[in-house]
C-alpha cells in the first residue's frame, strides 16, 4: 500500500553520495575547478593539481560554528568544535546530487532539503550544529531551523558515528557504564502545539529487544515531550509496544508505537512488527485533525481517529530523545540519523518533499 499519510507515490529511491556533488564539498572532499566537482580523498582531479578549493570551505549563506548565539552553544569550553558541518549540509541542500551503484548511470536531483518549509520547528541533522568532545561525545546539537533549539546531553553523552551506513552521520545512542544516554531540548513556544497539527519524522536504526516493561531497554524511547505526572500529557513516539502487557492482553511486542496523551491516552501502534532488524528506517508520525497516523518506510501502517480533539501543550515540559527525563527504563538502543518535527498541516507539495528528500537519502537503491 502506498503511504497515503503523504498521498503521493514513491520515487527511485537512491543514496546520497558526498562526491560526485557540485562544490563545495564536504569535509575530506575536494573541489576539481575544471569540472566543479567533488572527488573523495585520495583521488586525482585529472592533471588539474591542486587548485581546488579547500574542503569544507562553506556555501554562499552556510552558517558557521562561529555564527550560532552564544546563548546556543555548549558551556563546556573544553567542547571540540571541528566537527560542526554547516557546510557539508549547506552544499548538499544546494548542490546535492544521488549517485547510484549501478556503474554508469546518471545522476539524478535529489528532492530539496526541509530547508524551505515554513512550518519546520525541528531538525536534527548529524551533517549540522554538533559540538563533540574529544571522546565522540555529543555536548551539544543545534537544530537547523530558524529557532536554532539545543539538544544537551542528560547523563552521558550519545556518540557521533561519522560513517554510520553508507557514508552517511549518525548519533548512537545506548546505556553507557551505568549511565542513560539521552537528550533534552529546553521548551519553547514554537514546541508548544496545543490543538494545532503536527508531523514527527525520524530516520532510525535499532536493536531495542521487547521484554517485560520494567526491563531497560524495553520501550526504546524514541521521542517524547510528555510529563512525569499522569496522564503523562504530550506525543511520544517508542519503538517497543508495551501496550498488551498493560491492558494484560499479551506480552510486549516490537511494533512502533506513536502515543498522544491528553485527558484521553490515544496511541497508534504498527500492524508489523520486527522493525528492529538492524536496518535503517524511516518513521512518521502525523495528527491531522482527529486522525492519528504512523508510516514506516514509506507505507501507512497505522491509522486511528480520536473522538475529540485534545489540547496536547505541556508548558515548560523538555523534549528528551533516546530516553525519558525520569523513567529510566526506556533507553533507545540505537542511532539516530535525522530528527524533524513541523508544527500545523503541511501541504501535499511539501509532504511528497519531504517524503522524496527522506527516501533518497535513506532507501537502499
Amino acid at each position: 500500500m502506498l503511504l497515503t499519510l503523504l498521498g503521493v507515490g514513491l520515487g527511485c529511491s537512491a543514496r546520497i553520495d558526498l562526491a560526485a556533488r557540485k562544490c563545495p564539498c564536504a569535509t575530506g572532499y575536494t573541489c576539481c575547478q575544471a569540472t566543479d566537482l567533488c572527488i573523495r580523498p585520495g583521488a586525482s582531479c585529472g592533471g588539474e593539481g591542486h587548485g581546488g578549493v579547500d574542503a569544507g570551505t562553506d556555501a554562499p549563506g552556510a552558517s558557521t560554528a562561529d555564527s550560532v548565539p552564544d546563548a546556543a552553544r555548549d558551556a563546556d569550553a573544553s567542547a571540540d568544535l571541528s566537527l560542526t558541518t554547516d557546510a557539508i549540509a549547506a552544499a548538499a541542500d544546494a548542490n546535492a546530487t544521488v549517485a547510484r551503484d549501478a556503474g554508469g548511470e546518471s545522476s539524478a536531483p535529489v528532492a530539496s532539503s526541509p530547508q524551505h518549509f515554513a512550518n519546520l520547528v525541528l531538525w536534527l541533522d548529524p551533517t549540522s550544529g554538533l559540538a563533540i568532545g574529544p571522546d565522540e561525545r555529543l555536548t551539544s546539537w543545534t537544530d537547523r531551523s530558524v529557532y536554532q533549539h539545543v539538544a544537551r546531553p542528560m547523563r552521558g553523552g550519545p556518540v557521533y558515528l561519522p560513517q554510520a551506513w553508507k557514508g552517511l552521520a549518525a548519533i548512537s545512542f545506548g546505556h553507557d557504564n551505568g549511565d542513560t544516554v539521552a537528550l533534552r531540548i529546553a521548551d519553547a513556544p514554537s514546541l508548544q502545539w496545543g490543538t494545532s497539527d503536527f508531523l514527527i519524522a525520524a530516520v532510525v536504526r535499532y536493536r531495542n529487544q521487547p521484554a517485560h516493561s520494567n526491563t531497560l531497554t524495553s520501550l526504546g524511547l524514541l521521542y517524547s515531550k510528555q510529563t512525569h505526572q499522569r496522564p503523562f500529557p504530550g506525543p511520544g513516539l517508542f519503538l517497543n509496544n508495551a501496550y498488551p502487557e498493560y491492558l494484560g492482553t499479551g506480552p510486549t511486542t516490537s511494533a512502533i508505537v506513536f502515543q498522544l496523551r491528553a485527558s484521553v491516552d490515544y496511541h497508534v501502534a504498527s500492524a508489523d512488527t520486527g522493525y528492529n532488524d538492524g536496518r535503517v528506517h524511516r518513521i512518521v508520525a502525523q495528527r491531522r485533525g482527529l486522525v492519528l497516523r504512523l508510516a514506516v518506510d514509506g507505507q501507512l501502517v497505522g491509522e486511528i481517529t480520536a473522538p475529540s480533539l485534545d489540547n496536547i501543550d505541556t508548558v515548560g515540559t523538555a523534549i528528551t530523545i533516546g530516553a525519558h527525563a525520569t523513567d529510566l527504563v526506556q533507553q533507545l538502543e540505537g542511532e539516530i540519523f535525522e530528527l524533524l518535527a513541523f508544527e500545523g498541516e503541511l501541504s501535499a507539495a511539501q509532504l511528497a518533499d519531504l517524503d522524496d528528500y527522506l527516501a533518497n537519502k535513506y532507501d537502499d537503491p
